[in-house]
């Protein structure tokens, strides 16, 4: 790992190779997922000034790219893995009635009926599948940490400030507030797309941990600073670092480490509401603090 003094003598985005991976199983990569050329400011109003996004064009990954992306899943490194599964059928199949406001009334018409035509079975189902078949931690009311998310088509990112409603740009979840030095113990999230059309998870192919180690000495580092900003600080002084683009096919989820890397999700190309269901792990280990 080279650690930077100053800006000028910060290196090329090539000399920090990714380690975080992508778990994609019965498929290869082709088709799957790009690279952008970087991220960069974004112009909207409707961000953070602070907010950096991916930028184009979109590309298809480098043969080095597929080499350390594409890898088996180990337990032993959840903790930078991004899994894509398919969870049983009828989970997705519970949410017809939900898909058919959204393709008929758009997006105001499909936010009004969330609460309503959620099936209040379903997100204990997906607990358990999310439980029992890929070894979430979960157990009792999952639903207080999930439920049903509904995003306008046409999003390069959908990530919004819980009270001020402005778009947060890539960043790291913080939900459960683990310090930066346990981040790889931080609980897991998966996300089920149960909209009709795909929608785009991004991720940065580094841990927050990594690249803590990577800016720390960087004009503008504190150790106050949260790992959001410590991602905008790496990504604002090495710019041509990319971002992935993952595609997540309808019925499908992805488990990925939200707490652990900066990431966010996308609508970009879709012309339908955006619905997705997410649960985050209620049960982990002791987490130092």
């Amino acid at each position: 790992m080279k650690t930077m003094a100053t800006p000028e003598k910060w290196p090329e985005a090539a000399d920090y190779e990714s380690d975080v991976v992508v778990n994609l199983p019965g498929a290869g990569l082709n088709g799957r997922i790009q690279r952008s050329c970087g991220t960069e400011i974004a112009s909207s109003h409707d961000y953070y000034a602070e907010a950096r996004v991916p930028s184009g064009p979109w590309g298809e990954l480098t043969p080095k790219d597929r080499s350390i992306l594409l890898k088996g899943y180990s337990p032993e490194r959840r903790a930078r893995t991004i899994r894509i599964v398919r969870p049983p059928d009828f989970i997705f199949d519970s949410f017809e009635e939900l898909r058919t406001i959204a393709d008929a009334k758009g997006f105001d018409g499909v936010l009004q009926s969330v609460s309503a035509k959620t099936p209040a079975q379903s997100l204990r189902h997906f607990a358990e599948c999310a439980r029992d078949l890929y070894g979430l931690g979960l157990s009792g009311n999952a639903g207080v940490l999930g439920g049903v998310r509904v995003n306008p088509a046409g999003l390069r990112t959908v990530t919004t400030h819980p009270t001020q409603g402005r778009f947060v740009g890539m960043h790291v979840d913080n939900w459960s507030m683990v310090p930066l030095r346990s981040r790889h113990l931080a609980p897991i999230r998966i996300c089920l797309n149960i909209g009709s059309e795909p929608r785009y998870f991004l991720f940065v192919g580094l841990t927050i941990q990594r690249i803590a180690d990577t800016v720390r000495g960087l004009p503008g580092f504190r150790s106050t600073l949260g790992c959001t900003d410590i991602g905008r600080l790496f990504l604002s002084h090495c710019p041509s670092y990319a971002v992935f683009r993952l595609k997540l096919m309808p019925g499908e989820a992805y488990i990925a480490p939200t707490e652990a890397i900066i990431h966010d999700g996308s609508t970009e190309s879709a012309v339908a509401p955006d619905l997705s269901l997410s649960i985050r792990e209620n049960m982990y280990g002791p987490i130092p603090r």
